[in-house]
């Protein structure tokens, strides 16, 4: 109830300041539209279930980060432009071992490709950049304000912020899903 009252305070804020109408209904079109990016980025991450992914975590994590900047609706352009080319792709790799990466937030590349280019593939990963981001949506039949309250508080939560459990279940699910054989824990230094 909190939490579903400050969005609704930051939205009038934001109307206040800017002055700019935000309805329940144009809310509702940015949901179904980042839902729709979520889906998309969950469909890239499907490719590397299988051993012989044409897809990098490299390319997943780019896929990510560069979602976090890009309008969505273009974003969704280009990503359904790379799942139809993924399907078409040369095998990344067949026979490595598959690593998952673990923490909160990841913003440089640097872990993955020292990986990668030694012949592993990041095949799934646990961060805030990263998958907790982009596997659950926001529920469209709900009230708005709901529905986002209930997938940024109940949904897959960061490491620092709350108690476990929906954590270490999304933790096995991962592991089990994409067949890793080793995970790093990342723990950003400040």
């Amino acid at each position: 109830d909190f939490f579903i009252h400050e969005l609704k305070s930051f939205t009038s804020s934001l109307e206040k300041e800017f002055q700019v109408d935000i309805t329940p209904a144009r809310i509702s079109q940015g949901i179904s539209l980042c839902n729709e990016n979520r889906r998309l980025l969950r469909r890239l991450f499907q490719f590397k279930k299988d051993e012989n992914s044409p897809i990098s975590g490299l390319d997943t994590f780019y896929a990510i980060l560069s979602s976090t900047i890009c309008h969505k609706g273009r974003h969704n352009e280009i990503l359904t432009d790379c799942l139809a080319e993924a399907n078409g792709r040369k095998v990344y790799r067949s026979g490595k071992k598959r690593f998952m990466l673990m923490g909160s937030e990841l913003h440089d590349d640097q872990i993955i490709t020292y990986l990668e280019s030694n012949g592993a593939l990041v095949a799934s990963d646990e961060l805030c950049t990263g998958t907790r981001y982009i596997w659950t949506d926001v529920e469209e039949r709900k009230e708005v304000f709901q529905a986002l309250a209930e997938r940024y508080l109940l949904g897959v939560n960061c490491p620092i912020k709350r108690p476990g459990t929906l954590r270490f279940n999304h933790i096995e699910r991962m592991l089990d899903e994409f067949k890793i054989n080793a995970a790093i824990m990342l723990h950003p230094k400040n």
